[in-house]
């Protein structure tokens, strides 16, 4: 237990990804407006968020930046954002993590972070997301140097905003580690934990939709760190919050649980139909996840259109920008779902 408690000390020094490591965590620049909870129930309660709600708010014009703060754990550049929308009530006040396109590097590409959310909305349904909601958004360069980063810099020329992803922070997550020690999982620093996957319906549908996404995205990157329990005790539900290195561009090789590999021994029967059915159309609409228009020194997102030049994951036409998935990255995650649905049709992955 003292060794334990030592380690856990330790993690808590870097991991950024939870609020499990309470004592690492910033505050947010104002008190946050409840609930912050995400809906996981088909016909969800008031004492939660919709994921319609947090991705609109996340993209809303309207929205204003209050604050940031660095990630304790301090990595790829990512920082805690503090975002406020006017509300019929006042304001909405929530947190983020921001990822800027200015630390893409060659491992790591917070693109894919909108990747994967898109991938996750092919056969889940919002209460059922396995990853919070993820979109693209560009600030206004001198409101940003002001209240994020002194040092920013436009992202594209002629336009005077910073691009990058916000995903929606999970205030209620606990890390490996402190899920372990409340008593929501049994495994010392491992998302899948067989014997909760056997216990508990709720960690078993959402430990094994995630499963399927990560080895759809071929998840390059599954250390401890980018997994969140959330949800309750009694109903514990598991996420992940990073997944920049996926898509095929890189494996950790240090990692002991790989999650671009099936790890769970069933798959939800509705998560393998809904898989069958998914079209050629609908893999391809991946080339196009989110379309933007220059107006005035800005981006203003809008319907997206066909896909252009779509080698590349960025690309302009004209004064619009284009942002998804490469042909090459859509083919892998086409060609691993041809397998996953293979392995359940031939009775070697089961369904619950």
């Amino acid at each position: 237990m003292i060794a334990r408690s030592l380690s856990r000390i330790l993690a808590c020094s870097v991991a950024w990804v939870s609020t499990g490591c309470a004592a690492g965590m910033p505050e947010p620049a104002a008190p946050l407006t409840p609930p912050t909870r995400i809906c996981t129930e088909a016909q969800p309660s008031s004492g939660c968020r919709a994921a319609s709600v947090i991705e609109a708010a996340l993209r809303a014009p309207e929205l204003v930046l209050l604050g940031a703060a660095e990630t304790p754990q301090g990595r790829q550049g990512a920082r805690i954002l503090t975002l406020a929308l006017p509300a019929e009530s006042g304001k909405l006040v929530f947190r983020a993590k921001w990822r800027a396109h200015s630390t893409l590097s060659s491992l790591n590409d917070p693109r894919r972070e909108l990747g994967a959310y898109a991938v996750q909305r092919l056969f889940l349904e919002p209460h059922e997301y396995v990853v919070p909601p993820s979109v693209g958004r560009c600030f206004d360069l001198a409101e940003y140097q002001r209240r994020v980063d002194p040092a920013g810099r436009a992202t594209f020329a002629g336009i005077d905003c910073v691009f990058g992803v916000l995903s929606y922070w999970l205030e209620d997550g606990r890390d490996l580690d402190a899920a372990e020690d409340a008593g929501w999982l049994s495994s010392d620093q491992r998302a899948f934990d067989a014997a909760w996957f056997r216990r508990s319906a709720s960690y078993r549908d959402s430990a094994s939709d995630l499963n399927v996404l990560t080895f759809l995205i071929e998840h390059g990157d599954s250390h401890p760190d980018q997994f969140i329990v959330g949800g309750s005790p009694e109903l514990p539900r598991l996420y992940c919050v990073d997944n920049s290195l996926s898509f095929g561009s890189f494996r950790n090789p240090t990692v002991d649980e790989d999650w671009s590999r099936l790890l769970v021994p069933s798959i939800r029967l509705t998560t393998a139909q809904r898989l069958r059915q998914l079209t050629p159309e609908q893999l391809s609409s991946l080339a196009v996840i989110e379309q933007y228009r220059a107006v005035d020194g800005s981006l203003v997102h809008g319907a997206a259109g066909a896909a252009v030049n779509a080698g590349q994951a960025l690309r302009w036409a004209g004064r619009e920008l284009q942002v998804g998935l490469t042909r090459a990255e859509i083919a892998r995650v086409s060609s691993r779902l041809r397998a996953l649905t293979s392995r359940v049709t031939t009775g070697r992955l089961a369904t619950h």
